[in-house]
């Protein structure tokens, strides 16, 4: 769960019990003082914190080496064996004097080791491959060891460096064999092809490391360190250094100050695709499409050379502070050199925002998509955050006459608790919606307050393995109060507990005005008004329908903190009952007989084969011989594949309009008209709400 609200008592209180550690009379470095503070934090804030001690010197040091060099390209053994000496150190570094003597030496080696990488990769790409020897490449590197010698670390990059090469060769083979006469590909020998797949993966791995060094330059390992000693806490407290803290922030409000530019990725830049109408950009002028991005900067900044750089490294860097200035030097189509200055401005992520259809059939049904639970900080009750803009979509479907409405809670990982609360009373009169405790113990139930019922008819929620969060509090909380069918996966990702943001510069006085980052922390597990926490279990819904996002799911994070449960709320059941066992199994057989969920127990059934083969061949007759295998596999399964649409999926007439005028919108909401006419969790959804219907009754549900 994302906060943005910070209690001031809570603040009070939390500063005085920092503050009383002392405060060193030399203003010490600020990675040293953001570690310290970090340490504190947990140690005082934290919902269920482990001891900062040896042990969790011991998990941290680990967890921190294998997010700098996971697939142990980089060290070697002895330097693991070197760094040793601090792997019992590294809390008394959090939470003592000491220096971050385990930070500042990993940061030497690494920096020797990344260097010598690269030559030693420019010297194994420059040699000749053979691909019929009986070579192979582990995959799954918890199995990997670290490298003995210099000559074991070349020998990984061969391996890894062959394997980039078999992909290209057998991509550059396909395309040779379906290419036409008249296609220079048709003529090209494997010798030929070969040479180009290696142009192709040296292409690759330069720009590899330029992005090596820059995503992975000093201030970004202190903030992996950081951020390794809050998520070796648990999975779901960070540290965020400044930039991070405003792309969590863009990401819980649904906006993001920037200037309105489309990119298109092409082999060797990144150009203007497009200006998004009303933007900077398509106010100020200078930039149009076709123009190639050379160098990025800004007032504050010197212009950057963006050649090797990915349409999101581009990305963060035309964004920044509302107001501020981003300048562009682009090639345009004719070859002229031009820089372009652009003051940014706030734009909407239009893609987070709820949204509604019409689904036609057997009955006239809404669907409300909501792919987060954004807020609006500036104004939480205002259009913006995702209560308001549901609370309109279900106006406009109201308007609309629908019979039920559906709310596709899909792969949305959650948001803001207040909007949540607001969003679940729109469906029920006044009463408790969600329980959180705090690390004291003490329980608080948030309730809707409102008697009003916006909307009582018939009501489904479709979730899967990526419903998290927020998401599972409203299925839950409908599900508790038997006012909706839960429709989806076979559990919710499985996430209960609650984070707040804190400024790190809130506990030093002294350094109110520098921005030291923030901590996300987790202060709080949430449960269901029935008592229960969705803590690793999720929600599991009232009908089953298997999807292949398998093992994606809370429990499966090391350090994931524990299910419980407490006393329950008082609540009142929704009060004209449905037959929830008649619907399940009509549901069951429905599915049992649906061609395309039998397609997708067959494609779950691939995917774990091919997921737990992590061990390829570099002998190119091999690897051929097993990728073509791979591919009949899915093409008989493929072939059963029925794409007709058959869902007669629609904008509403209020929503048309906006259209018109807005081509970026329109592609954009064709698009997902096409993906929702021919999706079948949804089909089997709506005929769920057709039986829902039929009952003619306001939904509750009987078990």
């Amino acid at each position: 769960m994302k906060f943005r609200f910070i209690s001031p008592f809570l603040i009070a209180g939390v500063a005085g019990s920092l503050m009383a550690f002392d405060t060193p009379n030399e203003k010490p470095q600020d990675e040293k003082l953001i570690v310290s503070i970090v340490g504190k934090m947990i140690k005082v804030m934290h919902y269920d914190p482990q001891k900062i001690d040896d042990n969790f010197s011991k998990k941290l040091f680990w967890n921190y080496l294998e997010k700098l060099d996971g697939e142990r390209k980089f060290f070697l053994q002895t330097d693991i064996d070197y760094l040793k000496k601090y792997e019992l150190e590294v809390d008394d570094e959090i939470i003592g004097n000491k220096p971050l003597g385990f930070l500042n030496e990993t940061d030497s080696i690494f920096d020797i080791r990344m260097a010598q990488s690269k030559q030693i990769y420019l010297k194994v790409i420059g040699k000749k491959f053979t691909f019929n020897n009986n070579d192979s490449i582990q995959l799954d590197y918890s199995k990997v060891n670290y490298a003995a010698s210099a000559a074991d670390i070349a020998k990984k990059w061969k391996q890894s460096l062959k394997y980039s090469t078999l992909i290209k060769i057998s991509e550059l083979m396909d395309s040779r064999k379906k290419a036409k006469a008249d296609d220079p590909i048709a003529k090209e020998t494997d010798t030929e092809l070969q040479a180009k797949a290696i142009a192709k993966v040296k292409k690759k791995y330069d720009k590899y490391f330029v992005n090596l060094n820059n995503n992975l330059n000093e201030k970004a390992r202190f903030e992996i360190f950081a951020n390794t000693i809050t998520t070796t806490m648990d999975p779901h407290s960070a540290y965020m250094s400044p930039i991070s803290q405003r792309g969590w922030n863009e990401g819980m409000s649904g906006t993001y100050c920037g200037v309105g530019l489309l990119l298109k990725q092409e082999e060797d830049y990144v150009k203007v695709d497009g200006v998004v109408p009303g933007g900077p950009a398509w106010k100020q002028g200078g930039l149009k499409a076709g123009d190639v991005i050379l160098r990025v900067g800004s007032k504050e900044q010197e212009m950057i050379d963006v050649a090797d750089f990915s349409i999101n490294e581009i990305i963060k860097l035309t964004r920044g502070v509302k107001g501020s200035t981003a300048i562009f030097t682009v090639k345009q189509l004719d070859g002229t050199i031009k820089t372009v200055s652009l003051i940014r401005d706030e734009l909407k992520q239009e893609g987070t925002f709820a949204h509604s259809y019409i689904i036609n059939g057997a009955h006239k049904i809404g669907m409300i998509v909501l792919p987060e639970f954004y807020i609006n900080t500036k104004n939480p009750n205002g259009p913006g955050s995702s209560a308001y803009d549901v609370a309109q979509e279900v106006e406009k479907l109201k308007a609309e006459k629908v019979e039920g409405i559906v709310i596709d809670l899909r792969s949305n990982g959650g948001g803001s608790l207040k909007d949540v609360v607001n969003i679940a009373g729109l469906f029920i009169p006044e009463g408790p919606v969600v329980q959180v405790r705090s690390r004291d113990g003490k329980v608080q139930v948030l309730s809707d307050t409102n008697p009003d019922v916006a909307y009582d008819g018939p009501l489904a929620i479709m979730v899967n393995e990526g419903s998290a969060s927020a998401s599972e509090i409203l299925a839950a909380a409908m599900q508790d109060y038997k006012r909706a069918i839960i429709i989806g996966s076979p559990s919710t990702y499985g996430k209960g507990t609650v984070q707040r943001m804190f400024d790190v510069n809130r506990f030093l006085p002294q350094l109110q005005d520098k921005d030291l980052g923030a901590v996300k922390l987790t202060i709080q597990k949430f449960y269901r008004i029935n008592g229960s926490s969705t803590q690793q279990k999720g929600v599991t819904p009232d009908i089953i329908i298997k999807d292949q996002f398998f093992d994606v799911a809370e429990k499966n994070e090391p350090s994931v903190l524990n299910w419980d449960e407490i006393t329950s709320s008082t609540y009142s059941t929704w009060n004209k009952p449905l037959n929830l066992d008649v619907i399940r199994k009509n549901s069951a057989k429905r599915i049992a007989v649906d061609s395309a969920f039998n397609l997708m127990e067959q494609k779950i059934s691939l995917l774990k084969k091919q997921k737990d083969n992590k061990v390829f061949s570099l002998n190119l007759q091999a690897f051929k011989s097993k990728r073509e295998a791979d591919f009949k596999e899915w093409d008989k399964v493929n072939k059963l594949k029925d794409e007709k649409p058959f869902l007669d999926v629609l904008n509403l007439k209020t929503d048309e309009a906006k259209l018109i005028n807005n081509k970026i919108s329109a592609d954009r909401n064709e698009q997902l008209l096409k993906i929702y006419k021919i999706d079948h969790y949804l089909g089997e959804t709506v005929q769920v709400m057709n039986e829902m219907i039929n009952a003619n009754t306001q939904i509750g549900l009987k078990n």
